[in-house]
């Protein structure tokens, strides 16, 4: 039985509720290390991109079948290339792509997590299945998607969800029942967990677990 190590769910696990993990990116080593993985095949392809204790584990639990192929390749991302903590959200943040491609200053954004979310953006042919690392975002998208965000929030008419003079009452009752918080709380949410990127080389990285 593999021993759950890390921030992520194990493989063989069954959750009762998908969610969208992101995280910031170190993006100079995704680079790196995405031409290397698509030609490893056997453990020792991957002795000179095990770099920390979580990857060596990966590696040892792929020596021992423990994982597939494709489960490595993608593990060996989340370890080395995943950087804090990240930003959980389930299916209603399809909403927040919809309430942004209301605005115009929010096609931008809507259509870069759409690709990210369900295109497979900046993705190889060997990390598409399964579906677990489902989108990337180089750190030029990643800026571009976080001043989208916040052009229309700057810019969002009065009376919308965004505007800051519209009433609180959907912001108190979100708390106070059990519903996800609207499309536009989530996405000033996720805005403030774009801007933690530590610097303009930080992409984005999304899973579906």
């Amino acid at each position: 039985m593999r021993v759950l190590r890390r921030k992520f769910m194990r493989w063989d696990s069954e959750p009762k509720h998908h969610q969208w993990y992101f995280y910031h990116c170190d993006y100079p080593r995704y680079k790196e290390m995405r031409p290397l993985l698509r030609y490893a095949h056997a453990p020792r392809d991957f002795g000179s991109l095990a770099f920390n204790i979580e990857s060596r584990e990966v590696l040892k639990e792929f020596a021992e079948n423990d994982i597939s192929l494709v489960q490595a390749r993608q593990e060996m991302v989340e370890t080395q290339c995943c950087m804090g903590d990240p930003f959980v959200v389930g299916r209603e943040f399809t909403r927040v792509i919809t309430f942004l491609n209301r605005f115009e200053a929010g096609n931008t954004g809507s259509i870069l997590l759409e690709d990210m979310l369900f295109g497979g953006l900046n993705m190889l042919d060997w990390d598409k299945e399964p579906q677990r690392l489902v989108g990337v975002l180089t750190p030029q998208e990643r800026r571009g998607l976080a001043s989208s965000i916040a052009l229309v929030r700057s810019t969002a008419p009065p009376h919308t969800p965004f505007s800051p003079s519209a009433p609180l009452l959907q912001r108190v009752l979100s708390g106070l029942i059990d519903a996800p918080p609207t499309p536009d709380i989530t996405a000033v949410q996720f805005l403030k967990f774009l801007a933690q990127a530590k610097d303009e080389e930080t992409g984005l990285l999304a899973f579906w677990i």
